[in-house]
């Protein structure tokens, strides 16, 4: 059944405790029933998790590179994955709107890739709406696409651009943002560090800041 296509979303993570837990928070109130998290935290503070719908990966031991990262989640999952279940991208310091991968899974009836062509970023106080770049912001795509793209680069410059135009090179991308509004990720871009490292309100002020786009 279409319906039961089911959403894997890779999640590497990094000593970002406040955003993990934001982040699967996030993943829990997503309206589409059939998903998946699998997080790889490579810093050896956090610990292991297993429920129905959350994987966490917990080692020690860090990746070099962090498409090593995405990489070493998709083949946890690649001899399981059916050609029209789903990856997506699920960055552990961006906010999902609740609707986000159900969009993303209406566009991929039509399309092998879904990517956002417009996102959100907040960055000292101020939202600011942007055009989407050729990186992994917003993106998802059906498994059937590893035929031809089989991962991501390992490389630490410009990995996401190399996918992205692999991708680009062999698939039609949908977009989301002609479904209907409200735009469905809000990028948190901070002065220092890299997204919410930096972040020191806490869960309550990025949580709340999310109720109040939807509103």
């Amino acid at each position: 059944m279409e319906s039961e296509r089911i959403a894997y979303c890779l999640c590497p993570s990094y000593r970002k405790f406040v955003c993990l837990q934001s982040s699967m928070w996030l993943f829990e109130r997503q309206t589409y029933p059939h998903k998946k998290l699998l997080i790889l935290e490579d810093s050896g503070l956090v610990k292991p998790k297993q429920t129905e719908n959350i994987t966490i990966i917990s080692t020690p031991t860090r990746f070099p590179l962090l498409p090593a990262k995405h990489n070493y989640l998709l083949n946890l999952i690649k001899l399981q994955l059916r050609p029209k279940d789903v990856i997506f991208v699920w960055d552990d310091d961006d906010i999902f709107l609740e609707e986000y991968i159900e969009r993303h899974m209406e566009v991929l009836e039509s399309y092998p890739v879904s990517k956002l062509s417009l996102w959100f970023s907040y960055h000292n106080n101020t939202l600011t709406l942007r055009k989407a770049t050729k990186a992994h912001i917003g993106m998802a795509f059906r498994a059937e696409c590893l035929d031809k793209v089989s991962g991501w680069p390992l490389t630490n410059l410009a990995f996401d651009q190399f996918f992205v135009m692999e991708l680009m090179r062999f698939f039609p991308f949908g977009d989301p943002c002609q479904l209907s509004l409200p735009l469905f990720v809000y990028r948190w871009d901070m002065p220092k560090g890299y997204h919410c490292s930096s972040f020191r309100k806490g869960l309550e002020m990025k949580v709340g800041m999310k109720k109040s786009m939807k509103n």
